[in-house]
């Protein structure tokens, strides 16, 4: 070999900063400017929703071609020319016109406007392709071995056009001026297949196209021109000739349409892709794989005919050229074809499936002269039936059964099974018919007898099985089914338990196929008809396949989807490599989504940070990427619950608006789901657990929940993937939840807050809202990074290690917290790193943000804190007071907090159903120093505290016939002691300035203990508190803000007012009943008292108050009868609240002035009554009347 020009040059397709679109770009100007045509390649498609379809001719309706192992013939394999449009449509190019010319700038434009095509171009007979094919070594190693061997002992081709292919293979490019005789070589002579030699006509893929593996080519060196050589003697051919070349007919060759006497058609013998060939259709998506196809099929008929005897018509040289003439072939190149095939080493394709018979029953059907004379009889007596046959049949027939291999290595004996046969796309069964013959000329109706076989249908279809499944519910079929009248083929899975009768075929199948399906066999035929295609399944060498029963990541750790299938390391591999297939049945009746994937793309994960980045803003993309990154973490759920048994949700939460759903969107769009898919609403239990159930690691949304006790519980069984049992049926979550809610879920449960990751979503101040459509584009394309994003892996002592450093950021949360921050922060940094985003932003949002409000002592609260926050809480409500829940103090000075179990926690876990125990409660207030057993003095019953209450607010005063209100019965009750400390925060929001506007809500002083009563105590240890008013005191139901008094003229009993404001009555209301405020109590300063009194005036003369009422209202709510012994902040109070009282209009006054007098007398007579009587228990009934009183005025 010869070096005459070359230049080592390396061009800039090889840098690493250009984008792949770039990349791209420069690759078709070196194109050009080597005089090479580029081409596009559109990504790898779906063969079963791409796939190829032979044209209808006249004895045979347009259908769609298989491989060998009835899988469709892909249309567009990612190694073909053709190219996805701007709309993403999809189209074919015919090369072979740019074999002599180059694309006009218009193709180009239109070609390469869509940035998910790849790039290839043509040989030619003096460019070469030399590719070595990684697959044709015993590994990739010796792939690479022999490679770097080559370039040694060449060390010119060191200086040529180079790269490494997707599947692991290199690429030699060179110029030579001696043409090649051969396409497939060795590297030594006499050895094995190694690679191709591409020249004229044949295409080949370059750098920077992504492969359907989801791996670039990759360029190694690229000089400017192509290095020229003399001829190319480094390579050697893999077959020699034979000893007796073939002819080389005349152009235009031409076949007879007539048949010879007593000969078949060679070409009518040939199986039906040769026939497809012969009428110039490239079946191999390959012109010269197709043609060596149909050419070994016609070779191994013409031996077989040979050997016994048929005559046949036509050669195989001819057919050759006749076919390669279709399909596009020069009549060279159709020579060195037949000079790689060993013509005499070839059988047909009916030989390898059927033995001699399956070759006998085609001669017979074609010719049954030739049959009758030189079939053998023992396969005549076979193939009509006499005698079981030793091989399976092609149409299932009323072959079957059996397996194995006899001592002799041949296929014993089958049984018989009543299989139905195939005719015209049809399954039925032959019958014999006796009639009277017809004359073919006249019509006339003969007396002599005559037997035919006729053909009865049973089914409207025919069917093959394309494999055999299995899984823990009794398995199935893939089936490929066709009906007569049906262009093309269709792929259905039948279960097991859908073909135990023929009623429960058809509807499984009519259901699968969704259109019309006639089946009239009985159950015994139907059983043959499956057993008949089963043996014919596993004669040809069919295995048991899995049936997945997830959508995305399986059990074994692959992920399987409907038109692709990945390993767990993200790289591309096939059905057959995964024995798994896809069930196009999951979910269907569930409304599962099912992901959109596009092709892998390096660039789709920056495109998508990009658009995040510019609509969110800087403002929010720390939150919005962090998303993202437990969306990633979620496509390892299945290898993190098995190793760690745990797994966040994560919770976007924050006004409506904010942008959280479309943080989540961002995420699932990673996965493939667009548009809503993966998301849902209102839900029940069991339809979520089987969305979770039936996606493997693939994120799901749940939007906008109720807020609800049975979500916090639910979600805590979801963090550690406990299923879901229901009669028997187990769903097992094989995924998790983003949850977007305008509240934090589990905010008021402790044990749930510490297994989500609540994250803070705000409106952003600096996004671009104009980049709404650049990030739905973003989001389409976000899955070509699903690949790449499988491939990080679950690197667990990385995250471990991260957890370890956040833990001190957390000392008030629960341990789990840091767990799961770290999780999510690993693979969002792993974001970062991917797309080219700044990560040590992530991180320091993570620490300043996420930490700051994970590091809360709620989310790690026990049990008793909690229950004492829900008692603090019920409290405030009144639903608990002095009646069960009381301050004590004992003679050693131990103060606490009595509680009467019984009653308390009936209110706490009746509200809240709480996760916890009472038994639980009471063992972690002995653990903290409580007692539990006691008994204490608490109030009598609800009712009467509030009753007290309630006339102590109002006030009672008629001089010297004045009869304080009398305290409530005091009664003895079990109760538990919890210390003071524990207490201390909870009973200290129980004060005056807590209380709402209305004045309600009691008046409770510091926890530090009062004077107790003088009774007696029942604990010799221990004394109650038994100020009602001072402690757990009850909201009243005194005096309301939006009650307004319309009437001047009072009625009220001279005992309640006096206008002696300095009266003894005021002294009743005791400093124990209303304390006084101290400076340290929420004391308010710099007042201007003169603004403020005048103010008050105006609302009061405003709402149409005198003097009287003034003082009324500031008795019941301070116990003072004057503005000037009010502190600096109840004066401000009390003005906010006559601002709050709407103002009547005068209609309204009319009415309630005459409501008023009606139920004054009313009241009046009943109090007349009550005072004439001299039982003291009616004083109290009489306090409540007067307090009913004074709400209506």
């Amino acid at each position: 070999m010869t070096a005459t020009k070359h230049f080592g040059t390396v061009c800039a397709a090889t840098q690493p900063s250009a984008t792949y679109t770039e990349r791209r770009q420069q690759r078709i100007d070196w194109l050009l400017s080597n005089g090479l045509p580029p081409l596009p390649v559109a990504p790898n498609q779906d063969p079963h929703r791409y796939h190829k379809v032979v044209k209808a001719s006249n004895t045979r309706g347009a259908h769609c071609p298989l491989t060998k192992d009835l899988q469709p013939i892909p249309l567009f394999t990612g190694k073909n020319p053709s190219f996805l449009d701007a709309n993403g449509t999809l189209h074919l190019i015919n090369h072979h016109v740019y074999q002599s010319r180059l694309p006009s700038k218009k193709e180009l434009k239109r070609w390469f406007k869509n940035p998910d095509n790849g790039i290839g171009t043509l040989g030619s007979d003096r460019i070469k392709w030399i590719d070595l094919d990684s697959k044709q070594f015993a590994s990739p190693e010796e792939c690479d071995r022999s490679f770097q061997e080559l370039l040694e002992q060449r060390p010119e081709l060191k200086l040529t056009f180079l790269e490494k292919t997707q599947s692991g293979g290199f690429r030699i490019g060179v110029r030579v001026q001696k043409p090649l005789e051969f396409t497939n070589f060795s590297l030594s002579r006499g050895g094995d297949h190694v690679g191709e030699c591409l020249g004229a006509g044949r295409f080949t893929v370059l750098s920077p196209t992504i492969g359907p593996t989801g791996k670039p080519y990759v360029n190694l060196n690229c000089p400017e021109k192509l290095l020229e050589i003399d001829e190319i003697d480094f390579i050697y051919p893999t077959k020699t000739k034979t000893s007796q070349p073939p002819t080389k007919p005349k152009k235009n060759v031409k076949i007879s349409t007539v048949a010879r006497p007593g000969s078949i058609p060679l070409e009518m013998l040939g199986h039906d892709d040769s026939q497809r060939v012969l009428n110039g259709e490239d079946v191999k998506g390959d012109r010269s794989d197709s043609l060596t196809t149909a050419i070994s099929e016609w070779a191994g008929w013409f031996n077989w005919c040979n050997q016994n005897n048929i005559p046949v018509s036509g050669t195989v040289e001819n057919l050759a050229h006749y076919a390669g003439e279709k399909l596009g072939i020069d009549g060279d190149r159709i020579d060195r074809i037949l000079a790689t095939i060993d013509l005499e080493q070839c059988h047909p394709a009916a030989h390898f499936r059927g033995g001699d018979e399956a070759c006998w029953r085609k001669v017979r059907r074609l010719d049954r002269g030739s049959y009758d004379a030189n079939c053998p009889d023992s396969i005549k007596e076979a193939l009509s039936g006499g005698h079981p046959p030793n091989r399976g049949n092609n149409n299932g027939g009323n072959g079957g059964g059996g397996g194995g291999h006899n001592g002799d290595g041949f296929l014993p004996e089958r049984n018989k099974w009543n299989s139905p046969e195939s005719w015209n796309g049809e399954l039925g069964y032959w019958t014999v018919v006796r009639r009277n013959k017809v004359n073919a000329e006249t019509g006339e109706i003969l007396d002599e007898k005559e037997t035919i076989r006729v053909f009865v249908p049973k089914c409207n279809f025919d069917l093959e099985i394309e494999r055999e499944l299995s899984d823990g519910e009794g398995g199935g079929l893939v089936l490929q089914v066709k009906r007569s009248v049906d262009n093309k083929q269709r792929r259905v899975i039948i279960r097991s338990t859908e073909r135990l009768t023929v009623k429960e075929f058809n509807l499984a199948l009519t259901k699968a196929y969704r259109t019309g399906i006639i089946c009239n066999l009985k159950t015994d035929q139907l059983n043959g008809l499956i057993q008949a295609k089963l043996i014919h399944y596993h004669d040809r060498g069919g295995k048991v396949f899995k049936l997945a029963d997830r959508i995305g990541q399986q059990s074994d750790g692959t992920w399987v989807f409907s038109d692709r299938s990945l390993t767990d390391k993200g790289v591309a591999t096939t059905e057959d490599e995964t024995r798994t297939v896809y069930n196009p049945n999951l979910g269907y009746e569930d409304h599962i989504s099912i992901p959109e994937l596009v092709s892998p793309d390096s660039q789709a994960l920056s495109k998508l940070v990009t658009a995040m980045h510019q609509f969110h803003g800087d403002s929010q993309i720390a939150p919005a990427i962090i998303t993202l990154g437990w969306a990633v973490a979620c496509l390892h759920f299945q290898k993190i619950i098995k190793v760690e048994k745990r797994f966040p949700l994560l919770n976007l939460f924050g006004d409506p608006g904010c942008g959280k759903t479309i943080m989540a969107e961002n995420g699932l769009a990673i996965a493939g789901f667009l548009q809503g898919a993966g998301t849902f609403c209102k839900v029940t239990e069991s339809a979520l657990y089987e969305h979770l159930k039936l996606s493997g690691s693939l994120p799901l949304l749940w939007d906008d929940p109720d807020k609800s006790s049975w979500l916090d519980t639910l979600i805590q069984r979801l963090y550690n993937g406990k299923p879901r049992m229901v009669r028997g049926n187990s769903q097992t979550p094989h995924t998790s939840l983003m949850i977007t809610s305008n509240h934090v879920i589990g905010d008021a449960k402790p044990a749930t807050l510490s297994r989500i990751l609540p994250l803070a979503i705000f409106p952003s101040t600096d996004g671009d809202k104009n980049a709404w459509d650049e990030l739905v584009e973003a989001q389409k394309g976000a899955s070509g990074a699903l690949p790449e994003l499988i491939g990080l892996g679950y690197p667990s002592e990385e995250i471990r290690a991260l957890a370890k450093d956040l833990r001190p950021l957390l000392p008030h949360a629960h341990c789990r917290v840091a767990d799961s921050i770290a999780l999510v922060l690993h693979y969002a940094t792993a974001v970062c790193r991917l797309a080219g985003f700044d990560e040590r932003r992530i991180y320091d949002y993570v620490v300043g943000t996420v930490c700051k409000t994970a590091n809360d002592a709620d989310s790690a609260s026990d049990s008793l804190t909690d229950f004492l926050d829900k008692i603090s809480a019920l409290h405030s409500q009144s639903v608990v007071g002095e009646w069960n829940i009381r301050l004590v103090t004992t003679r050693t000075g131990f103060e606490g907090l009595a509680v009467n179990m019984s009653s308390v926690w009936a209110k706490v876990d009746g509200t809240y159903k709480v996760p916890y125990s009472r038994k639980v409660i009471e063992s972690q207030i002995a653990q903290a120093g409580g007692v539990l057993k006691s008994a204490q003095k608490f109030y009598r019953s609800e009712d009467e505290v509030k009753s007290y209450r309630r006339s102590l607010i109002n006030g009672h005063n008629e001089g010297d016939d004045y009869v304080p209100p009398k305290p409530p019965e005091e009664t003895t009750r079990k109760c538990v002691l919890i210390p003071l400390s524990l207490v201390k925060d909870f009973i200290s929001s129980w004060r005056d300035d807590d209380s709402p506007p209305d004045g309600g809500g009691g008046n409770v002083p510091s926890p530090d203990p009062i004077s107790p009563t003088d009774g007696g105590l029942v604990d010799d240890s221990v004394a109650s508190y038994q100020d009602v008013d001072g402690n757990f005191s009850e909201k009243s139901n005194g005096e309301k803000t939006d009650e307004v008094t319309v009437s001047d003229n009072d009625s009220n009993p001279s005992y309640l007012f006096s206008e002696d404001t300095q009266s003894l009555e005021e002294e009743a209301v005791t400093t124990d009943e209303f304390p006084s405020e101290t400076e340290s109590e929420n004391e308010v300063t710099d007042v201007d008292y003169g603004d403020v009194v005048t103010e008050i005036d105006q609302h009061m003369e405003r709402l149409g108050w005198d003097i009287e009422k003034g003082q009324r209202y500031l008795v019941g709510k301070y116990g003072v009868r004057s503005r000037i012994k009010l502190s600096d902040r109840q004066l401000l109070e009390f003005l906010r609240d006559l601002k709050s009282m709407p103002t009547w209009r005068v209609g309204q006054t009319v009415l309630f002035q005459g409501l008023k007098v009606v139920i004054e007398r009313f009241i009046n007579d009943v109090v007349a009554v009550v005072r004439s009587s001299d039982n003291p228990k009616d004083k109290a009934f009489e306090a409540a009347l007067v307090h009913l009183r004074i709400s209506t005025t």
